[in-house]
């Protein structure tokens, strides 16, 4: 499943979060509101990037998803996002990892 993020979906997204959410992502601070202005950000400067979901895992309260990201400009990264869940179903933990895909590799596996 690919997505575009749009400024209009940030909010109702969001809305899944616990409004003191912690974060480990260290350009976004704890809460739902520097999750809100971040994500509106992104979505604002950068219309064009997608997000195809390759896999995602849950566990309990824990879900993980494993994406590739393409950015304008032909930046491609591989992301892990880790979120763990309240007995309401609100988002209380994220955790992110990032890595460039390299136009070269070393050898022949993929980075899926």
């Amino acid at each position: 499943m690919k997505w575009h993020m749009k400024e209009s979906q940030v909010r109702p997204a969001l809305s899944l979060s616990e409004t003191n959410i912690f974060s480990t992502t260290l350009c976004i601070g704890d809460g739902t509101k520097p999750l809100i202005i971040y994500f509106e950000k992104m979505a604002k400067e950068y219309p064009n990037k997608s997000i195809e979901f390759v896999r995602s895992i849950a566990e309990g309260d824990l879900v993980a998803l494993h994406t590739h990201q393409k950015w304008p400009g032909g930046d491609e990264y591989v992301t892990m996002d880790f979120f763990r869940f309240d007995e309401n179903g609100k988002i209380v933990e994220h955790w992110d990892a990032m890595q460039n895909i390299p136009e070269k590799s070393e050898n022949n596996n993929t980075m899926y």
